[in-house]
């Protein structure tokens, strides 16, 4: 009838066009092609593995993009096991995220970018852009070290931040397990505050006794932890993302 004699050619259609993208995507020739990891992004994962000891932060410094990798930072953190910093870790629009790090808030004075590496206990600093990024870390070799360049179609220069101490303390001493959505946290003192440099929110929850409260520096709120006498503590982020 005239219906079927309408629909038919629409069905065929339809399952021509998905068996046709069905061997291209098997095939690995669409346009979402899978992609094993670069080689330049291999062997800067095991430099960072093999040169840093995750006691402090690495920070990738101006606009990431597709430079490492053809993708985004965030899988990094995964393969090395490192605490990271960027501006773009996903593929946020330029309208919401700020694509370049430091914050602007700590780029008005070149001592700025050394404030915020100590408030985030930044140890290493990675950029591929010399003319706005790199050019500037080599002119305070007094603070910043050039390590080493990892080669590539964007090569990273590496740099390692002159800090007196690396700690994820602001105040007590101990030592932290982050995770997804949390930290362990062993004290080495459990009478006195700690200030960890995380930061603080209303949605966070600690193991009691302990409680926890903001802590401003320099107009930043890390999270205090006032642990009554506990050394092992458990914070947690209790929205789920």
């Amino acid at each position: 009838n005239r219906a079927c004699a309408l629909i038919t050619p629409v069905l065929l259609s339809l399952l021509l066009i998905g068996g046709y993208t069905t061997i291209r995507f098997y095939g690995n020739r669409s346009e979402a092609r899978y992609n094993t990891m670069p080689d330049e992004t291999r062997e800067l994962a095991e430099w960072i593995q093999g040169n840093t000891d995750g006691k402090a932060r690495i920070l990738f410094a101006g606009l990431t993009s597709h430079a490492y990798g053809g993708g985004h930072v965030a899988a990094l953190s995964y393969f090395t096991g490192r605490e990271m910093m960027a501006a773009d870790y996903y593929h946020f629009s330029p309208r919401l995220v700020e694509y370049f790090y430091p914050p602007k808030k700590f780029r008005e004075q070149d001592e700025d970018v050394y404030r915020f590496i100590e408030l985030y206990n930044v140890d290493t600093i990675i950029a591929y852009d010399v003319e706005s990024v790199v050019n500037f870390y080599r002119k305070y070799p007094g603070r910043y070290e050039e390590l080493t360049t990892i080669p590539g179609k964007h090569p990273k220069t590496v740099f390692r931040a002159i800090r007196p101490r690396r700690s994820f303390f602001e105040e007590n001493r101990g030592h932290i397990m982050a995770g997804i959505n949390g930290f362990d946290i062993r004290l080495d003192d459990g009478d006195a505050d700690a200030v960890i440099r995380y930061h603080y929110s209303e949605e966070l929850s600690v193991s009691r006794p302990a409680e926890l409260f903001p802590h401003e520096v320099d107009g930043i709120s890390f999270i205090g932890i006032r642990p009554n006498g506990l050394t092992n503590i458990q914070v947690r982020f209790t929205r789920i993302l």
